[in-house]
């Protein structure tokens, strides 16, 4: 299969990363796909096309699948808004997790951490 000559050319002006989340995006033209299938690159309309974007330059970026999945027909400020508030609220859930396992290894006075499910991960 042959890669979109567009895509290809996004992704290396991006430096091989997502426009939106920053990881690394396998090239385009690989026979194989992604170890990770949300890091499959794509091509994204920063302000889509059902909200009057054009298919023209200055309007496509290359996104990884999961990101352009999870924008959909967003514009590209409330998408990363959003974004950004869930990335917050699941680092508030880790530091608490963090803090109540600290607390129960100083309550046992092991200074270890309780092994968790999550934990065992």
């Amino acid at each position: 299969m042959r890669a979109n000559p567009v895509l290809v050319e996004l992704w290396r002006f991006q430096g091989h990363r997502c426009a939106y989340c920053g990881r690394m995006m396998p090239d385009p033209r690989a026979a194989i796909g992604p170890a990770d299938p949300t890091l499959k690159p794509t091509i994204d309309h920063v302000t889509p096309l059902s909200a009057g974007g054009r298919d023209v330059d200055g309007n496509r970026v290359a996104a990884c699948i999961g990101c352009n999945v999870l924008k959909g027909p967003l514009d590209v400020q409330t998408f990363i808004r959003l974004r950004w508030n869930k990335m917050l609220l699941n680092d508030a859930k880790n530091r608490i997790r963090l803090s109540q396992e600290s607390a129960a290894a100083n309550a046992r006075g092991d200074g270890r951490p309780a092994r968790t499910a999550d934990a065992r991960r």
